[in-house]
């Protein structure tokens, strides 16, 4: 029993000797540097330093919020038909332009269907410039028909009034002057049907000028001959049985000239033909382009620069509209998509700019609010906020990410984080005091800004605190500013 109680007794003080020995160790070394470094500034020089007066600014009221860096423009392609593929032209992490091929697919009845419209869109064509060219000679012929016929009329009144009134001396003289008017305008239309008949057998002409030249050459005929009529009749005067048919030549002529106009008219049917088959031909010509658009889908390719993130289909896979076949994404631009809490995101406006810490080396930077949802998630109760991320924080996909909205503003101090020590745990700064020795001042910070860090408790306005010195500081030893 005794040796029990010694041997617990040992254990006892070894114990309590241990923690002595550690608890002096901790009180050297949190006291000691301390404790040695004041009375030791009586006969040193002056540390030559710079301050900084420290003041109450305002400072803003940052919200932090977290979230994942994410391309601008990413997309996952599929596939428009049903098909085969026939190959994959590119594999994870391949950087690819815009338009490039990225999967083949099979398409040879799409191919098949785009040259069967092709073919479709050709005939069309053909039938709709030979109605256009039948229209137009038929034009040509009425028009010509209708002047014949006016010219038939006027002339068949003129001697039917010459036989009823029986011929004068200025009757005659312009029938006589007719005729020889009529006489030359048959000689240069019988000149001008040999000239483009020889012409239309070398092939020079085409059949529709050929025809055009024989209508002329009939009319000029007809009025020769009617002149020829009008001079005899005005040289001889009328008679009975040349009076009524006199009269029935203006019947007939009258009736031709009604047909004429009939067959005038009779023009716009075959125009409305025409403008049928004008709608057949787009409608062929819009076949052709569906088709054609229905073949280029067998070529997926890239909608912008980038580098493929994904592959999901290989070589014989069948696809249809909806599956995935490759991811793509663009490196050039990323953004920081966050949540932000319902009772913040009222100060969280477009175009405002925001701190950030991208990635495990928190790289700091700037961005700017591009979007900001007008509904929240039903189930957080939080909004999400995209915000650009500048190419100088180099940001991956994928990489986590914060941004600091500012909600408010508030009174503080705020020091660069260099001016701020660490001793043991203990944050410390130094102060250059009103008689220009230095005093190590204990502190608490609270916030970490783009431009330093706050101080809770240990400064008050007016303080000036050390920011650079030329040698080690120790308390209570003289100090002088150094001037830039």
């Amino acid at each position: 029993m005794v040796r029990m109680w010694l041997s617990r007794c040992k254990k006892v003080f070894i114990i309590a000797g241990s923690i002595a020995v550690v608890a002096f160790i901790v009180i050297w070394i949190l006291q000691g540097p301390l404790s040695h470094r004041k009375g030791h500034g009586k006969d040193i020089e002056p540390v030559p330093v710079k301050v900084l007066t420290v003041e109450l600014q305002e400072i803003p009221d940052e919200v932090w919020a977290s979230g994942s860096v994410c391309p601008i423009h990413k997309a996952r392609l599929s596939p428009r038909i049903v098909s085969t593929v026939m190959e994959v032209c590119v594999k994870e992490g391949d950087r690819v332009k815009e338009g490039q091929v990225l999967v083949r697919l099979e398409a040879q009845d799409l191919q098949a269907q785009r040259d069967s419209a092709s073919a479709q869109v050709a005939s069309s064509h053909s039938i709709y410039n030979k109605t256009l060219e039948a229209i137009e000679l038929q034009r040509a012929q009425s028009r010509a028909a209708v002047v014949s016929a006016e010219t038939s009329l006027s002339v068949a009144r003129q001697q039917l009034s010459m036989l009823l009134e029986g011929p004068r001396k200025e009757e005659k003289n312009q029938a006589h002057l007719s005729l020889k008017q009529a006489e030359a305008q048959f000689n240069v239309a019988e000149s001008e049907l040999s000239r483009m008949t020889s012409l239309y057998q070398q092939g020079v002409i085409p059949k529709q000028r050929m025809e055009t030249v024989q209508a002329q050459y009939e009319t000029a005929k007809s009025q020769y001959g009617i002149a020829g009529n009008a001079v005899k009749m005005a040289d001889t005067g009328g008679r009975s049985q040349d009076i009524e048919a006199a009269r029935d030549r203006v019947r007939q002529a009258e009736e031709s000239l009604r047909l004429a106009r009939v067959a005038a008219v009779q023009n716009s049917m075959a125009e409305n033909e025409a403008d049928a088959q004008g709608a057949r031909l787009r409608q062929a010509e819009a076949g052709e382009r569906f088709a054609q658009a229905q073949a280029g889908y067998a070529n997926v390719t890239a909608p912008f620069n980038g580098f493929v993130t994904g592959k999901f289909v290989d070589s014989g896979d069948l696809v249809s509209p909806g599956s995935p076949l490759v991811s793509v994404e663009d490196s050039s631009q990323f953004r920081l998509e966050v949540q932000v809490a319902a009772r913040d995101i009222k100060k969280v406006k477009k175009g405002m700019k925001v701190p950030l810490e991208i990635g495990a080396k928190r790289t700091k930077g700037t961005g700017t609010v591009t979007a900001v949802s007008p509904g929240g998630d039903v189930s957080t109760r939080k909004f999400l906020v995209k915000v650009s991320i500048p190419s100088s924080m180099n940001p991956v996909s994928g990489d986590f990410g914060r941004a600091a909205f500012t909600v408010g503003h508030s009174q503080g101090i705020v020091v660069p984080e260099s001016s701020v020590h660490d001793e043991g745990g203990i944050l410390n700064v130094f102060l250059m005091g009103a008689d220009n020795r230095s005093n190590m001042c204990i502190v608490r910070t609270g916030r970490t800004f783009m431009n330093g860090v706050e101080i809770t408790t240990g400064l008050s306005p007016g303080d000036r605190v050390v920011l650079w010195s030329g040698a080690p500081l120790y308390d209570d030893i003289p100090l002088t500013i150094k001037e830039d």
